[in-house]
């Protein structure tokens, strides 16, 4: 293999989850190609620095910008691989014709489809333009496509009859994922019919096509292997089971930041006694059905009552880690934080001084001495509020789906409620000025990551979670989930959603909680260890093999077929 090249919308853009595969997976992929290039969109990317391309690349540039086509080269944040980002707005005059070449040569039907449609496959076509000229004088290139959103590019060389070697992988089938929004499972029946239905007939055949026309096809988990056999009559030649690359974190930088938040964010209502309290998280994408929100909301309520029944002592914060459309943040909640620095600020500055009235308080008995300064009282006076904490961090513009069910399920934040939730609409960023963490740091910093999804091709959050030494409830609907089914020793609670109703399952949900919630210290520490233990086997130090065996079978196909 002399290059290899990237490709997917996702590149510089993020997305979803195929946005830390491709980004963890590059400094694995470089070593076993050094000529390797991601290719993804331009839209002015914050996360791209542009540079000089090379020789090799810059004529090729050229020659597409007189067809409308204007590539920038450079840099992908601090990932150590270049980026060829393509600028195709010119090209999109050229989008009718393109779709009906897919349509003459491939039948891609894509005569109702729209601009969610239309971006994707037209600069797709240009990378395929791209790679197309590229490899009239090269050999032994290797093409790796993610998903539909990239596919017109395969479509391309196949027409073209280009010497590329395109392999091609579906993380998730977009017939599965829109029939799992309805609670639904693809068994059998026409798929054309069933996407036609759904009005999704143009991504369905495209990626249907892509998969047929690709030299190697491929998919995460051996789940979609079966579904997509059915659905494109093609079984994935390889399984490209997604791997992880995560730094070291420390445990109690991220706890303390955290727990700095939730005392903010519940003080000014009421005390709660941090060190009798669990925090467990949920994250992903905002599908309410598919990633098994709506039964964790529902096991959270019914875990409330079982604590208030027992009369427990502990509590738990689950944070609902879901972006959504939001406003802004939630004044209050913003107010709070600062109003809460600053005490904590002012008081660490006179610490020297209230150790000194301590004692005379302690000695003495002199309660005025125990008093504090003007601009401490009046930032707690300020700081204390009547009422509840919000269950949301920010103020959403619509009617929220999963506020709705937060309430269904008697879940306010009210003092005497044992679990207690934030709704945390937004991605996580550093100096974001309330958590300040990043996604992973954030992670490090849990007792318990739970994913209990009904359609999950792979399932990165639970691994995230135990590679990062937090263990987790995964869904036996996961590819993940299914993949470890049955392991011992891994850190991970598998939550047995085959065959079983919704009520089975939060009921399930809610014993699990309760169960964790209540181990000794001792036995959460070794789940802590066994999970991060087990989340090593999927390094990508390891599981990058699976795509150079992908690789090394489009190159033997496409020799032979020349």
């Amino acid at each position: 293999m002399n290059y290899l090249f990237e490709i997917s919308w996702e590149v510089c853009n993020k997305v979803g989850g195929i946005y830390t595969v491709i980004s963890s997976k590059s400094k694995y992929a470089k070593k076993i190609c050094k000529n390797y290039f991601f290719i993804g969109p331009y839209f002015n990317n914050k996360d791209f620095s542009e540079e000089e391309p090379p020789e090799e690349f810059r004529k090729i540039f050229e020659s597409l910008t007189e067809k409308k086509i204007k590539i920038h080269y450079g840099r992908w944040g601090s990932i150590d691989s270049y980026a060829i980002l393509i600028d195709f707005k010119e090209l999109m005059r050229e989008k009718n014709y393109i779709k009906t070449v897919l349509w003459e040569y491939f039948k891609v039907d894509s005569i109702r489809s729209g601009f969610e449609f239309d971006e994707p496959v037209v600069w797709a076509w240009a990378v395929g333009m791209f790679l197309g000229e590229f490899s009239k004088t090269r050999d032994k290139i290797v093409a790796q496509f993610h998903e539909w959103l990239s596919g017109a590019g395969i479509l391309y060389l196949k027409k073209f009859n280009s010497n590329v070697a395109t392999v091609f992988t579906t993380h998730a089938t977009v017939l599965e994922r829109a029939m799992a929004s309805e609670k639904k499972i693809y068994v059998s029946g026409n798929p054309e019919d069933e996407a036609s239905k759904r009005g999704i007939i143009d991504k369905h055949s495209l990626e249907r096509e892509s998969a047929l026309n690709c030299d190697v096809f491929t998919t995460v988990s051996n789940l979609i292997s079966e579904s997509a056999e059915k659905i494109f009559g093609r079984k994935p030649e390889v399984l490209v089971y997604n791997g992880i690359d995560i730094r070291k974190y420390d445990f109690s930088k991220s706890r303390k930041k955290i727990e700095f938040f939730v005392k903010s964010y519940f003080y000014p209502y009421y005390y709660l006694e941090i060190k009798n309290t669990d925090f467990y998280f949920i994250s992903g994408r905002y599908e309410i059905l598919s990633k098994g929100i709506d039964v964790f909301v529902k096991s959270l309520g019914r875990l409330n009552k079982k604590l208030k029944e027992e009369g427990s002592k502990k509590n738990i914060i689950a944070f609902i880690l879901i972006p959504a459309a939001t406003k802004r943040v939630n004044d209050d909640v913003i107010k709070n934080f600062l109003l809460f620095s600053r005490i904590n600020e002012k008081i660490s500055d006179n610490f020297r001084l209230l150790r000194k009235k301590i004692i005379n308080y302690v000695l003495f008995k002199k309660e005025s001495d125990m008093s504090l300064s003007d601009e401490v009282s009046r930032s707690i006076r300020v700081f204390k509020k009547r009422g509840h904490p919000p269950l949301a961090t920010h103020e959403l513009i619509h009617d929220d789906a999963i506020m709705k069910f937060l309430a269904e399920n008697g879940l306010g934040n009210r003092e005497d409620d044992k679990v207690k939730v934030i709704y945390y609409p937004a991605y996580l960023e550093e100096g974001d000025g309330l958590l300040n963490l990043d996604y992973y740091e954030f992670t490090k910093g849990f007792d318990l990551g739970i994913f209990p999804s009904f359609y999950e091709p792979w399932g990165y959050t639970p691994l995230e979670s135990i590679s990062l030494g937090v263990p987790a409830i995964a869904s036996d609907l996961s590819g993940f989930g299914d993949f470890i089914d049955g392991k011992k020793e891994t850190g991970i609670i598998i939550a047995n959603r085959k065959n079983k109703n919704d009520d089975e399952i939060v009921d399930q949900l809610r014993d699990e909680m309760h169960e964790y919630l209540n181990l000794k210290k001792l036995e959460k520490m070794k789940n802590k260890i066994m999970a991060e233990n087990f989340g090593k086997k999927f390094s990508w130090k390891y599981l990058i093999e699976n795509y150079l065996k992908a690789y090394r079978l489009a190159i033997k196909k496409k020799e032979d077929n020349l």
